[in-house]
């Protein structure tokens, strides 16, 4: 049974330190502004979010029944009850942390590969760049247990992400989406 959680404002939830604040500031003809809140466009803007959020629930990862990428977040548990349970100990850990989710992308009690999600892997369009293929991965990468031997699959996509490794793609590679989409349709 799965439960996706999404994090509204993602990145505004982070507040900028005092005196970083200049780092982000900009000109209008209205005056200079200076941000109070991480912003997007910011380089290390995801990287800071999430460690936020793996700092918000470092406990409850280890225990291995959720996932969290950057603002979704994924509760699984074969047990109806404890999966529940679980579920309400994530939300009322997001009340405490004054982070709120958006009511219309979240999903609760799911069992399987959201419909809008298997849409978007099978209608992805043709990766031409490693940004794309980064983009790719980390959104398939939420659903490895409904894809039998995913890393097998993926193998071929992550090596081209090796520092050093010069940008090649080959059948192979196109071979390896292809069998990830056909997987996602079962």
């Amino acid at each position: 049974m799965f439960t996706k959680l999404d994090l509204r404002a993602g990145y505004n939830n982070v507040c900028i330190k005092e005196g970083d604040k200049w780092k982000g500031a900009f000109i209008t003809p209205q005056g200079l502004f200076e941000p109070t809140v991480m912003f997007f466009g910011i380089t290390n803007s995801p990287a800071t979010f999430q460690a936020m959020i793996d700092g918000i629930f470092a406990d409850l990862l280890l225990e291995g029944w959720v996932v969290i990428y950057i603002d979704e977040i994924l509760i699984y548990f074969t047990d109806h009850m404890e999966h529940w349970q679980h579920t309400q100990l994530v939300l009322q850990r997001l009340k405490e942390s004054d982070l709120f989710l958006k009511p219309k992308k979240c999903f609760f009690g799911q069992i399987g590969m959201a419909e809008d999600k298997v849409s978007a892997v099978l209608n992805w369009p043709k990766i031409d760049s490693i940004k794309a293929l980064q983009q790719f991965l980390g959104f398939a990468n939420f659903y490895p247990r409904f894809i039998p031997g995913y890393s097998k699959i993926t193998r071929p996509l992550f090596d081209l992400l090796t520092k050093g490794i010069k940008w090649s793609w080959t059948d192979n590679h196109d071979n390896a989406i292809s069998q990830l989409k056909e997987s996602c349709k079962t």
